[in-house]
Formats: structure tokens, C-alpha cells, sequence
């Protein structure tokens, strides 16, 4: 289960997408739901909401963070060159009850085997919105229209890696790519790494 690159025909499937962006998956996370793939379970514990905190499965939650965690860990020469590591805009504001931390669950993780990497927040939510997966907006300028730039609390490096988990029409990763490089000339490339990248039926 290494780190696999999207190349231009995965990119080309991605309508936001294109050859001069860089992306890296882990699975392929596909349609039949739960029990179509062993990728699926995972991804599908992954995502689950905040409202099963607590319940039975969520300690399925926290074991498929984990896993990503470990993956990215795997990452070769990521730890080493102590790039800035980038905590994807999700469809909720930080401070919103309904805010899931899967993503900030997992670079903790990553943090306790690789403690030098640095990790940042430069873009917030203005306000809650529905989730892609859930039928939310897939309009890239609306999606940018809900998001502020506050900037690095640290000098960031000159490759970014933006973290997230699903990679679908590349909307979220595009349009963020576009606010860092737009906001801080440090930054010359930002790099989006993905627990699943999900594959549209031929």
C-alpha cells in the first residue's frame, strides 16, 4: 500500500485538474460502498462523522487515522527535508461543533514519528457549508468565495504538502493550491497527497 503518483490520464479525469499538478494517493476508493474493498472500509471509517464519537464504531475511526498516519510516516524523504505539511479546508469552520479533526487527528499522529515537520492551518473556512461527498458545491469559485487566507505561522518550505483524504474532482486541492502560491512567493510548489483517490466508473 505504497504512495501512488496521478498521472496525466488520472489527472485528465479530475475536470479541475491538470498535467502541472501534483498528486499522490494511497487507494482507490471506488463506488459499492462499504463492502466493496478492503480501501473502502477504510476510507468509509475515516469519514466517519463527529456524531458517532463515542458510539461502538468509532474506534474504527481512530484506527483507519492511524493508518494514514503510518502511511504518510512512509512518505520517503519527508520527514527528513522537514516540508511544511498543509491541514486541508474542510466544509466546516474550525470552531463548528460539527467540525471532524480526522485530518488534524492524523498529522498529530504523523508529528509524534517525524517532530521536526511543521504544521500549518494558512487557509480557514468562513462559513459551514455542506460536504462535497454529501451533495455540496463543487464550484470552484464558490468553494474559494468560503475561504480566508491567515498565512503561515512559520517560514514555510519551498514544497508545501497539502493533506486531505479524498481525491475527486480535484476542486478543493486546486483551489487552495492557488491561495498559498497566491498569497506567499515562498511557496513555488504545493504538492497534495490523498488517503484515496476515488476511481469514476469507465
Amino acid at each position: 500500500m505504497g504512495l501512488i503518483k496521478c498521472d496525466k490520464e488520472l489527472l485528465s479525469k479530475r475536470y479541475n485538474l491538470s498535467a502541472t499538478d501534483e498528486c499522490y494517493y494511497f487507494l482507490d476508493y471506488t463506488d459499492g460502498g462499504y463492502s466493496a474493498s478492503s480501501s473502502n472500509q477504510l476510507v468509509f471509517n475515516f469519514k466517519q462523522p463527529i456524531s458517532k464519537r463515542g458510539t461502538a464504531s468509532w474506534r474504527y475511526r481512530e484506527e483507519s487515522v492511524q493508518k494514514f498516519a503510518n502511511l504518510i510516516s512512509e512518505i520517503q524523504g519527508l520527514c527528513e527535508n522537514k516540508f511544511t505539511i498543509v491541514i486541508a479546508p474542510t466544509s466546516k469552520r474550525t470552531d463548528s461543533p460539527d467540525y471532524n479533526d480526522r485530518i488534524d487527528k492524523t498529522l498529530e499522529l504523523f508529528k509524534k514519528y517525524c517532530p521536526t515537520v511543521i504544521i500549518e492551518r494558512p487557509i480557514e473556512v468562513i462559513r459551514d457549508t455542506i460536504p462535497s461527498h454529501d451533495g455540496g458545491n463543487r464550484d470552484e469559485e464558490s468553494i474559494k468565495n468560503n475561504l480566508k487566507w491567515v498565512g503561515f505561522k512559520y517560514p514555510p518550505t519551498a514544497i508545501v504538502v497539502f493533506i486531505d483524504d479524498i481525491l475527486t474532482t480535484g476542486t478543493h486541492f486546486k483551489v487552495s493550491k492557488e491561495i498559498i502560491l497566491q498569497n506567499d512567493s515562498r511557496v513555488e510548489r504545493v504538492v497534495g497527497v490523498f488517503l484515496a483517490l476515488y476511481s469514476y466508473r469507465e
